[in-house]
């Protein structure tokens, strides 16, 4: 290297600290500026930069966060402020006294600010509303200033006690004198002497225009002469001491209209601090709606920076678009290991690669910023600063070839990034020998990724893909291209290196295929066969996404199928609930109606007794206490338990049985089981078991009913009455009819026995005067009389 060149590396040597301009973040800031109201907001979007605090970033993104859900809820930022407010402000510290439009602008913003306090009064947002709270109350002043100035910007006459009658009685006089003009203008027109029938003003004096030869007619002063000396403009002699009174009162006019705005201008200083304040705070919510807007615009998620792990995804960048691309952007997936440090994306020309590490540099200046970033998910570790060797370096000027201006930044990035930095490095080990090109950039490569710097580089030298493939921390992507069309898809894949398609693309190009068979021909066997390597890869990823994509649209229909059978079933819960009701409601209604004719019968005395009509009341009742009981309540709780825990000879507690039951069989296709509960034996759905009882005791033998004739005689529920009391057997009786009526069984089998045959005459007694007992009789093929069958 010559002296010369060895010179420009030191005095051309520059730190580039982050690079929003040549990640196009100028562009996007501007953008942004267009969504700002006022000025001084777009002065703030313009000049953003990075923010390198992490708690400032989160703050800054809980900002924009909180102005986005407020502008979806369908609050908009008040009117904008008039930034000429800043101008007055100044003069006012200067000690200077405001006109009356100047000292207006401080109404409109004194009731933008109020405007503004009372819209986000009910807002939940946190660091909004906190922000407003900070706002003054500048109510006081904006009443004062329209008390004294008009909406157009002029003392109102009511400002001061005798501003409205002084400008009366200026009023008057200058009708007076108008008419005493007009007297004269219309006496010396009869003598010829005038100019022109007007009357007009010179030095705020009313005067008649004279022709200059009969000057000496007309008495009066001389106020003016035109240019050509025809004409001299006269006050005549009568009027003088009118015009001299309209000025002394438009003097003391203007001393009260300079008191009033001397006093209004010296309010104002006295709140200066609390309108810079609030200025401050406008241009804050301004700039944090102007980044809510945009992301809505973009489609924008909450950028989230994880903290640190030494295992896990380090990027998860998912749907990621170029913000200045809008629709015509193709979203890319980028996922990193915690252990990669190193992402080399390679392909052919025109295929997207620096779009690539553009888009995804830009990202991340923007979630720096306090903007939320153009993706589904954007998640990533914090970043303390991008550098980026994109671009031509060529400086002619300073004798400096591309390849130099590179060295330069290269030197620069490895003198200040650390391993919280992002490096952006395009088209590495090119502009020189491609041999010590691949060189230089393995070496780089080597040196970020043993000190744990995350790089995003683009290559096209295969043998930096080979070396990317062979190191731990490194890994290679590519950007698809359609292997008919040759055509870029922009569609991106990790772990496989892309293919230049150099040869390809010139066949396509139509370059004559003697030059392309001839080139092919140059290419050595190891680079065949890598690339046939490659193409194969390329087919088998293909092929897995393609599954990849099936699975996932499987899991969708799933999902689907089971959001339609969830919608059915609860349609179902629904009618069933539906139905439940109507029928409670109809028995409830021809209840009471039975009630009150048999209560009119009764009252009448016709046909039935007392203790008739005590019985049929009592039986009403009864029918309106079963209808109330939990048992026709609907069951809309899921399953509590699974078909394989559900076994015979398990104590459970079931929904609407005050007593526990016990399981007699498997649960079917429908999830229905057999129980017996106390003496009586029904069927349940398996969702109507609460609890399975682990501590009860054991229920009561109950015989599962034989039949007969199964042509003649359906199965029944059956209970055992042996060894029972006449009391015990008639309660446990009156309870199994009510519970069988219920679950709409027709037949009861009750055995009890010969005996002395006291219980049978008992319990017969009691099913002929049963209200639910249809008929009963005994079991016609038993020899004894035993059995009893009762009828509902």
């Amino acid at each position: 290297m010559t002296e010369t060149q060895k010179q420009n590396f030191q005095n051309t040597s520059h730190l580039l600290p982050n690079m929003p301009k040549l990640l196009d973040f100028e562009t996007l800031k501007e953008t942004l500026a267009k969504y700002c109201k006022t000025h001084l907001a777009k002065q703030q979007a313009l000049a953003l930069e990075p923010l390198t605090d992490l708690q400032e970033i989160k703050e800054a993104l809980s900002y924009t966060t909180e102005a986005r859900k407020i502008i979806e809820l369908g609050i908009i930022m008040p009117s904008s402020i008039n930034t000429d407010i800043i101008d007055s402000v100044r003069l006012i510290n200067m000690g200077a006294t405001l006109t009356a439009p100047q000292i207006k602008i401080f109404s409109s913003f004194a009731q933008t600010i109020t405007n503004i306090k009372e819209h986000f009064a009910a807002v939940t947002s946190p660091k909004i509303a906190e922000l407003t709270k900070c706002l003054p109350n500048l109510g006081p002043l904006s009443k004062r200033i329209n008390q004294s100035i008009s909406p157009s910007g002029e003392v109102l006459d009511s400002a001061s006690r005798i501003l409205g009658p002084l400008r009366r009685d200026l009023t008057r006089i200058k009708y007076t004198l108008h008419e005493r003009m007009e007297i004269e203008l219309e006496k010396l027109t009869e003598q010829g002497i005038v100019q022109e029938q007007i009357i007009t003003e010179r030095n705020h004096r009313p005067v008649l225009l004279i022709k200059s030869e009969f000057r000496s007619y007309s008495n009066g002063i001389v106020h003016d002469v035109s240019d050509s000396g025809a004409t001299v403009f006269i006050e005549p002699i009568n009027v003088i001491e009118l015009g001299n009174e309209v000025i002394e009162l438009q003097l003391t006019i203007d001393r009260e209209e300079t008191s009033i705005l001397r006093d209004l201008s010296e309010s104002i200083a006295t709140l200066t601090t609390s309108i810079d304040n609030s200025i401050a705070i406008y241009t804050k919510l301004d700039l944090a709606f102007a980044k809510g807007q945009m992301s809505i615009t973009q489609n924008c998620c909450v950028p989230v920076f994880q903290s640190s792990s030494k295992q896990g995804t380090k990027y998860n960048l998912q749907q990621i678009r170029h913000p200045l691309l809008f629709s015509n952007a193709v979203p890319l997936n980028v996922t990193i290991e915690n252990q990669t440090n190193i992402l080399l994306i390679t392909g052919p020309n025109s295929g997207g690669k620096t779009l690539t590490i553009k888009t995804i540099g830009l990202l991340i200046i923007m979630a720096k910023c306090g903007l939320h970033t153009p993706a589904e998910n954007f998640e990533l570790p914090f970043i303390d600063n991008i550098f980026a060797d994109i671009g031509d370096y060529q400086n002619m000027s300073e004798s400096l070839s591309t390849f130099t201006g590179q060295m330069n930044n290269m030197k620069n990035i490895i003198a200040n990034c650390t391993t919280n930095s992002v490096v952006l490095l395009d088209e590495l080990g090119s502009n020189t020998d491609p041999e010590e090109g691949s060189a230089l950039a393995k070496s780089f490569l080597n040196y970020f990724n043993n000190n744990g710097v995350m790089v995003f580089a683009t290559t096209h030298l295969t043998e930096i893909c080979n070396f990317i493939h062979l190191k731990d921390g490194m890994i290679n992507g590519n950007l698809e291209f359609d292997p008919i069309t040759l055509s870029p898809t922009y569609e991106f894949q990790i772990g496989i290196p892309g293919k230049s398609l150099g040869i390809a693309i010139a066949k396509i190009a139509q370059i004559p295929e003697s030059i392309i068979e001839d080139a092919t021909s140059f290419l050595s066997t190891e680079y065949k066969e890598i690339h046939s390597i490659l193409e194969d890869l390329s087919t088998k990823m293909s092929e897995i996404q393609d599954l990849k994509s099936s699975i996932t649209n499987n899991e969708i229909e799933s999902k689907n199928i089971k959001s339609e059978l969830e919608e059915s079933l609860a349609s179902v819960d629904q009618l069933k609930l539906s139905l439940i009701n109507k029928t409670k409601a109809e028995i409830e209604d021809k209840s009471t109606q039975l009630l009150s004719e048999i209560e009119k019968q009764f009252q009448e005395n016709k046909i039935i007794t007392s203790q008739q009509y005590l019985q049929h009341k009592k039986d009403i009742n009864q029918v309106l206490q079963m209808i109330s009981s939990p048992r026709w309540e609907p069951i809309n709780v899921p399953h509590k338990y699974s078909k394989e825990e559900i076994i015979p000879n398990l104590n459970v507690k079931l929904h609407g049985f005050n007593a526990p039951g016990l399981i007699l069989s498997t649960p079917d296709k429908y999830n229905v089981i057999e129980v017996a509960v106390g003496s009586i034996k029904t069927k349940v759905h398996i969702n109507q078991i609460l609890d399975i009882l682990t501590d009860s005791t054991p229920s009561r033998n109950i015989k599962t009913p034989e039949l007969l004739n199964q042509n003649t005689y359906p199965s029944v529920t059956e209970i055992d009455f042996h060894g029972y009391r006449v009391h015990e057997a008639i309660e446990e009786l009156d309870q199994v009819i009510n519970d069988n009526f219920t679950q709409g069984n027709k037949q009861i089998k009750i055995i009890h026995g010969d005996g002395t045959g006291r219980l049978r005459q008992s319990i017969r007694e009691f099913l002929h005067n049963h209200p639910l007992v249809s008929n009963y009789q005994a079991r016609p093929t038993f020899s004894s009389d035993a059995v009893t069958v009762a009828y509902l």
